[in-house]
């Protein structure tokens, strides 16, 4: 079975009405007019969606950040941009990132939920199975918040997600897609707390005491990277970063691209 998975893609419009700005949202607006328009180059969407269909992907995941702001057109560019993708995949599933939660209006109307439809869910954690043996869990921690970036699993929904994987058999694979950073790897800075998933340690203890070899996919910071989590935590676990697949800077000049994981399927 062949994955390919999208990060951070923070769809963006430059001209959006005023009345529109009452909110957090003249904040992010001002960061995408100063900065994050030359970092997250939209013309080169099509190429690499292109390229990332030509593989012909089983199934296609996204980790969230889909757009800038929450805004009903970036989620249709956003939408339009990876449709050649999702038309090669026989399965797509996106979770929600805090940009796609960026205003309390948005999350009160789940704007995300509205405009993606069958790619996403309606309720959270949401559980299905990919193929015999390979189960699929998305976890939503997005909020809204002021002035942070932090999100939240919360007891309700951990309680949840402990109750699917205890019914799932010991011998079957996860993969669980969640737009936070479950913890990042040997020699990376901390992610500071503003900025971080809450309570990532409980997730942790949960996705290690069910104990089943699990795949965690994430984006929020925008690296790549891929590694096993610390054998006292969660030694099950092993972190996919997907990373901003247009993300163009300093250290990444020519973008980040996607991740293709082959899952053997037997």
């Amino acid at each position: 079975m062949r994955i390919v998975l999208l990060g951070d893609m923070h769809l963006y419009t430059l001209a959006i009405a005023p009345h529109r700005l009452l909110s957090k949202r003249f904040l992010g607006q001002s960061n995408l007019w100063l900065r994050r328009r030359h970092h997250f180059l939209r013309e080169r969407w099509p190429g690499l969606i292109a390229h990332a269909a030509s593989l012909a992907p089983d199934v296609v995941l996204g980790s969230g950040d889909l757009t800038t702001t929450a805004l009903p057109h970036e989620f249709e560019l956003a939408k339009q941009a990876i449709a050649p993708l999702v038309d090669a995949a026989r399965d797509v599933f996106f979770v929600p990132g805090n940009h796609d939660r960026y205003t309390h209006r948005s999350m009160r109307n789940r704007v995300f939920e509205a405009h993606l439809g069958d790619w996403t869910a309606n309720a959270w954690p949401h559980h299905r199975e990919l193929a015999d043996g390979v189960h699929l869990i998305g976890i939503d921690p997005t909020r809204p918040t002021l002035l942070q970036a932090s999100g939240l699993c919360g007891e309700a929904q951990l309680s949840k997600l402990e109750a699917i994987l205890g019914g799932i058999d010991r011998s079957h694979r996860v993969i669980v897609v969640c737009h936070y950073p479950i913890d990042t790897p040997p020699g990376h800075p901390v992610e500071p707390r503003p900025h971080r998933l809450l309570d990532q340690r409980d997730l942790a203890y949960v996705l290690g005491k069910a104990r089943h070899d699990t795949l965690y996919l994430h984006g929020h910071m925008h690296h790549v990277w891929c590694w096993r989590m610390d054998e006292t935590v969660a030694p099950n676990v092993t972190v996919i970063n997907a990373g901003a697949p247009v993300m163009h800077n300093r250290d990444w000049p020519h973008g980040q691209g996607f991740w293709q994981i082959d899952l053997d399927i037997r």
